[in-house]
């Protein structure tokens, strides 16, 4: 068996029972006191690094500390008269060669060399270790690729990134760097495809687009100065080294933990760091933010993120609103001293696996079997009991809670961490409005049924800000909100709490708030009478019909707009002279929406009116009045039409051709097919169609012209036309046409073709079942099966 197998295999246990330790030791010690994160950032990696560091020493130097055990046994020792017999023909040679005879064992001096304690050997065994060798080579590399296959996909997902070079965010990031000292080069990047901001490799910063527009400046600044800590402290190498460690040593249970404990304390240590230079304040807001974006983590392995870690996100915002003083944490040198002698003194003392051989006993050789296989991990799961802010709150907790506050739960409810919500809610009576402000903005944004009391209890806040963002947040849910609060901002100073009130009550539809949304028609700002008629639309209470009718008259055109779409969504009749009236509007808009009305009434008394807007400066109205003169049946004049034809705006031209065709308005074919040469291809399109439905004369040229037409959609139909009226002088240009770049046109000027009975066609017919398009010979190939007389 080749040497190497033992002796690796010896340095796996070792590590197996050095790690254990120093690992077991770790958790101890964060687990009965109370350590800060440099302590534990220090502890943590010590331990997670110091089984490979003492196991590889001893393995090297082949130290063996008391109780250290050999798999290979050690050679058995020599009987009496075999070492007596040795010993003889030993110095019988060196006399008959004159070398110097050694003195005899009893008669050495003091100063003789005294062998080390003899080290307790296992028995041989030809298979153990190389097995255990093997099965750990394989099943680390399998994991091993697997953690670099989840690398690449991340760097996959990120190969969107793009170099941010301008705006504010790339100057800030270098205020930081000068000012923290950071010499190295940082290079900012963004992406669509994650969540959270990102610290990558050794010099890159990789944020969410996200964050590029919906963090305020203080909040971006605090973010980059969060990241840049990560690169400082070499953090995203550490997690990757803790990574590898993890699956390379699967065996190792505790080495999750360690890394774990690793990137919980980096997250800490980079918000202070951050915090002491941006302030704690807008890195909570931004932390809240970010975390909001989050459903689940976005990517495959852990990073240096900046919200990665939701189930932290609770103590980490509290901590950062804490007094700066309060915050702080230690410098981690009695940790590191400390570490390093608990690596020396496991190097020396602890023992180990030994894969060489045992040293011989003076005496009977005593062998000792391993007794039992070596600890690997505590009986108490250590995962779970050392990080109990970790630990979700059951489901069933959140619909509870939900259902003691009066309130309906919604089918399917992506449920939000309670922790957070729990956490955000108490920040809605911080002292400090901006985080009151970004609590709402938060729990707005994460739904959570749970959040709807509190945030009905912060509407009265004082300050404007976040009453703006208490509504709004109010707002977001679908259901649950009760009305009697929203009608008490009916009266809020604030005209954007109003307007924000009136838009939730109609979304309710609150008939109980339409006294007092009625009473806002008089609003001083046109804003909020605008979103009365829009309410009083939406909840659809006849009582305020006659409000809305009064609106028609407001000296907003928006308002007006907006009274007249109430009352067409609520079927109400309005008087003619309203209409006719509304349609000399000068909102554009207010125009289009009369026309709407006039069509819809089947006002037929307002031809003449609507027909004159065909004058109107605004193209949306002119095609719109078309539109109403057909829809309400009004007799159209050949002139309007013809109005419609010549009009500069393509759209109405296409719709007026529309109804002529519909009509069968025989006298304006001469216009129409003047419109099959028009500058735009729909309105082509749209002619030669038209024409040929109302069964109108078409020139053949008209038709062959089409037939070489630059759009392909105008191709197809002129081929299409041409078929149906068998024109033979179309027959070139068809067959040209079975060489189209379009396969569509190509198809139509098969079948084309097919319906032109002539030599010609046939001939065309008879080389297109070889032709490259199986389209077109399929095509030609039906029509030889079909034709009686080949």
């Amino acid at each position: 068996m080749p040497t190497i197998l033992p002796i690796l295999a010896g340095w796996l246990l070792t590590y197996a029972l050095h790690s254990t330790v120093l690992l077991g030791l770790a958790w101890l010690i964060l687990r009965t006191r109370r350590t800060d994160a440099r302590t534990r950032d220090v502890l943590w990696k010590v331990a997670m690094v110091g089984g490979i560091v003492t196991a590889s020493v001893q393995t090297a130097l082949d130290l063996r500390p008391a109780g250290t055990v050999s798999l290979v046994a050690a050679a058995e020792p020599a009987t009496p008269s075999q070492a007596a017999d040795r010993s003889t023909q030993s110095k019988t040679a060196q006399i008959e060669s004159g070398a110097e005879v050694a003195p005899p064992a009893g008669e050495r001096s003091a100063t003789t060399p005294v062998v080390s304690a003899p080290t307790t050997a296992a028995p041989s065994s030809t298979w153990f270790t190389p097995a255990l060798t093997i099965v750990w080579v394989v099943l680390a590399a399998a994991l091993l690729a697997w953690y670099l296959g989840r690398r690449l996909i991340l760097v996959g997902r990120l190969g969107d990134r793009r170099v941010i070079a301008d705006g504010d965010l790339p100057s800030v990031l270098g205020e930081l760097r000068t000012a923290a000292g950071v010499r190295q080069r940082v290079r900012l990047t963004a992406s669509q495809t994650i969540a959270s901001p990102v610290a990558l490799g050794r010099s890159e910063i990789c944020l969410p687009a996200a964050a590029l527009v919906e963090l305020e400046p203080a909040e971006q600044r605090a973010m980059l100065a969060h990241e840049l800590a990560h690169l400082v402290r070499h953090d995203p190498s550490w997690l990757v080294v803790a990574c590898l460690i993890e699956r390379a040593f699967f065996f190792q249970p505790l080495n999750r933990l360690a890394r774990e404990g690793i990137q919980d304390a980096a997250e800490f240590l980079a918000d202070e760091w951050a915090a002491r230079r941006t302030g704690g304040v807008p890195l909570a807001r931004a932390l809240v933010k970010v975390a909001e974006w989050l459903q689940a983590s976005p990517l495959g392995v852990p990073v240096a993120g900046f919200a990665e870690e939701r189930s932290r996100l609770t103590s980490r915002v509290g901590r950062l609103l804490e007094p700066e003083a309060a915050r702080g944490t230690g410098s981690g040198r009695v940790a590191v001293f400390a570490s390093v002698g608990a690596l020396a003194v496991m190097t020396t003392v602890a023992p180990g696996i030994s894969g060489r051989a045992a040293a011989p006993a003076p005496s009977e050789p005593v062998t000792t079997e391993l007794a039992a296989p070596l600890p690997v991990a505590p009986a108490e799961d250590p995962v779970a009991s050392a990080t109990p802010e970790a630990s979700q709150p059951p489901r069933t907790e959140a619909i509870d809670a939900a259902r003691e506050a009066g309130l309906a739960m919604p089918a399917g409810t992506a449920w939000a961490d309670t922790a957070i919500v729990r956490a955000l809610m108490g920040r809605l009576r911080d002292e400090d409005a901006g985080v009151r402000r970004a609590a709402a903005d938060a729990l707005g944004r994460i739904e959570h049924p749970m959040a709807i009391p509190a945030l009905v209890a912060a509407i009265g806040d004082p300050d404007r800000d976040v009453r703006h963002a208490v509504v709004d947040a109010l707002a977001s849910f679908d259901g649950g909100v009760p009305a009697a609060p929203i009608r008490a901002l009916l009266s809020d100073a604030d005209t954007e709490i109003r307007q924000h009130a009136i838009e939730m009550l109609g979304e309710m539809q609150d008939r109980g708030a339409v006294g007092a949304i009625t009473a806002l028609a008089s609003d001083a700002d046109p804003e909020v009478r605008r979103e009365v008629m829009y309410a009083l639309g939406e909840i659809g209470d006849p009582a305020s019909v006659a409000v809305l009718r009064r609106g028609l008259g407001d000296a907003d055109a928006d308002v007006r707009e907006s009274a007249l779409e109430a009352l067409t969504e609520m079927d109400q009749p309005i008087d003619v002279a309203i209409v006719r009236t509304l349609l000399a509007d000068p909102n554009p808009d207010t125009r289009h929406r009369a026309l709407h009305l006039a069509a819809d009434q089947k006002l037929k008394e307002l031809a003449g009116p609507v027909a004159a807007m065909l004058d109107d400066d605004n193209p949306d109205v002119r095609q719109q009045a078309l539109y109403a003169l057909d829809e309400m049946e009004a007799p159209i004049a050949v002139g309007v039409i013809q109005r419609g034809l010549r009009d500069d705006n393509p759209d109405v031209r296409q719709t007026a051709i529309h109804i002529a065709g519909n009509r069968r308005m025989v006298a304006v074919a001469a216009d129409m097919t003047a419109r099959v040469a028009d500058t735009s291809p729909d309105v082509r399109q749209t002619a030669l169609h038209a024409l040929h439905e109302m069964q109108a004369e078409i020139a053949p040229s008209v038709v062959v012209r089409a037939l070489a037409d630059d759009n392909a959609d105008v191709r197809q139909t002129a081929a299409w036309v041409a078929g149906d009226l068998r024109l033979t002088a179309a027959t070139d240009a068809l067959v040209r046409l079975l060489d189209d770049g379009n396969g569509d046109v190509r198809e139509s000027a098969a079948e084309a073709l097919t319906e032109m009975r002539s030599d010609a066609a046939r001939a065309a017919l008879r080389r297109a079942m070889t032709h490259a398009d199986p389209d077109v010979r399929r095509v030609a190939v039906e029509f030889f099966g079909e034709e009686r007389n080949p």
